[in-house]
């Protein structure tokens, strides 16, 4: 197996290993679908229609399930790196920097919206920025 392959498998594996317990919360996915709604009404059409594909082809598979108060730094951390190494549709190459920063965008975004509206009580994560030495 090559090095890439066996760390993709280790990524997929711990992401698995890390899977969330069953909390009566909102889950990411419910808050990601409102917040596209909510920011249909303040952006261009050309930026919704990007918003939506990243949402529902990278951010809602991989951690749509997730409990918003259970999402933490790892597991921010792990998504990151599954789609810098194998990120893309057909799964043979990984998504650019550029690209994962702007999931980890509306990934903040979503999170920030929650806050708002009380669906939790504090962010769930930081959000520094895992493509940066640091």
């Amino acid at each position: 197996m090559k090095t890439k392959e066996k760390q993709l498998t280790t990524v997929t594996h711990r992401l698995t290993q890390l899977k969330p317990a069953k909390y009566k919360s909102i889950r990411l996915e419910a808050i990601a679908v409102q917040w596209l709604k909510n920011t249909k009404l303040r952006v261009k059409e050309s930026s919704y229609v990007k918003y939506h594909n990243m949402i529902h082809n990278h951010i809602i598979p991989d951690l749509g399930a997730w409990k918003m108060e259970q999402l933490t730094t790892e597991v921010v951390e792990l998504f990151v790196q599954k789609k810098l190494e194998r990120g893309r549709k057909n799964g043979k190459s990984g998504l650019s920097e550029k690209t994962v920063k702007d999931l980890l965008t509306i990934l903040k975004e979503i999170c920030l919206y929650a806050v708002y509206f009380d669906h939790i009580h504090c962010p769930p994560l930081t959000f520094s920025d895992p493509l940066l030495p640091p």
